[in-house]
């Protein structure tokens, strides 16, 4: 709910892209989406239970969080 809430509806508290200012872009919905997913299919599991990943899970995994901190860093650049 907090990433539905922070990245969707009609005033969302981030909008990815500044310079378009749209909120309701394909864009901003398919991410608002991405960082929901990630909350509820990668974090929610590791905090809720003991796991253990290999090697490549993590890099998959650092992959996925690096395209959010690239996504979320070109925001200051608009």
């Amino acid at each position: 709910p907090l990433m539905r809430r922070v990245f969707g509806g009609q005033s969302p508290s981030l909008i990815l892209e500044p310079e378009h200012r749209d909120p309701t872009s394909t864009e901003q919905e398919g991410y608002m989406h991405m960082f929901a997913g990630a909350m509820m299919g990668i974090r929610n599991p590791k905090a809720h239970a003991n796991l253990t990943i290999d090697k490549v899970r993590a890099l998959h995994l650092l992959a996925v969080a690096s395209l959010f901190f690239y996504k979320l860093d070109a925001m200051g650049e608009g």
